[in-house]
């Protein structure tokens, strides 16, 4: 098994559906998706898996739903309306994992979500989050140092936490927040929001 097609109508990936598939590379879901949920260890341990879009209307990525997926091509986006809520335990657990943004909408971040990710040197968070992430969602990954999180956001595990906070109004910065200085719009011109990209 190379490839699947997640059928439009599908509304949950059942747990195992694809559990050990080694040589499973691509994984597509058919124009608008229904799906909401990916199962418990639905794609655990395939080893061969590539870079997989989450569909906007999936709520929750179940315990080791990608747990064991170690190629250094594997990677995970999602879209910018997405509406994921929950990220299971173990489910990034040691993967092939470079980045992941965690949606807004996302309120729990679970035990060893992102673990024993050797590759990994980056989680981001929106500056707007009240994400609670468990204590040991980051263990044994090296290459995260430090986690930029709102004070709205609950983390208490031994990654060193930075403050994140949105540009404000009149301000810009290439990451929206301060992650980058958050600088003053040119003379001229002016953003009436927060959080802004340019301008």
């Amino acid at each position: 098994l190379l490839a699947i097609t997640v059928p439009a109508g599908m509304i949950n990936l059942s747990a195992s559906s694809f559990k050990g598939a080694a040589s499973l590379s691509t994984v597509t879901f058919a124009a608008n998706p229904a799906i909401v949920s990916i199962g418990a260890s639905a794609f655990e341990s395939c080893t061969s898996l590539g870079a997989v879009a989450i569909p906007s209307k999936v709520i929750t990525i179940g315990t080791s739903a990608f747990q064991s997926c170690s190629s250094p091509s594997f990677a995970v986006t999602l879209l910018a309306d997405s509406a994921l809520t929950a990220i299971g335990v173990s489910a990034f657990q040691s993967t092939g994992l470079i980045t992941f943004a965690v949606p807004e909408t996302v309120v729990t971040v679970l035990a060893s979500a992102f673990a024993s990710c050797s590759n990994l040197v980056s989680v981001t968070f929106n500056c707007e989050s009240a994400v609670t992430v468990a204590t040991n969602a980051f263990d044994d990954s090296p290459g995260v140092i430090s986690v930029f999180l709102p004070s709205s956001a609950s983390y208490t595990g031994n990654k060193f936490r930075q403050p994140l906070v949105c540009c404000p109004s009149g301000k810009y910065s290439v990451t929206g927040d301060s992650r980058s200085l958050c600088g003053d719009c040119p003379v001229g011109m002016y953003n009436p929001g927060h959080g802004a990209l340019e301008c």
